[in-house]
């Protein structure tokens, strides 16, 4: 949702992902739809997101929250050799 707040975000985990050497969390809003990623999460973080895809659970820090539009990847940047 273009111009969405913190506030305006109720993220749930759903997935891990792995891509080169980088771990993210996968996170999508119930409220807007928006779909994220956190990046660097903790041994536990990592560990817990693995049950995401059947248990999603809340995602309390919208803060580390990176917001992507659409169904891009949250690594287009590295494809298109950027970042």
């Amino acid at each position: 949702m273009a111009g969405s707040t913190v506030r305006d975000h109720d993220w749930f985990v759903y997935s891990a992902a792995f891509f080169l050497s980088d771990r993210v969390l996968v996170v999508e809003c119930r409220r807007t739809g928006d779909r994220g990623y956190v990046r660097d999460p903790s041994p536990s973080e990592w560990k817990r997101a693995f049950h995401g895809p059947i248990k999603p659970y809340p995602w309390p820090d919208g803060g580390r929250v990176t917001i992507y539009a659409g169904t891009a990847s949250p690594f287009d940047e590295r494809i298109k050799g950027g970042a």
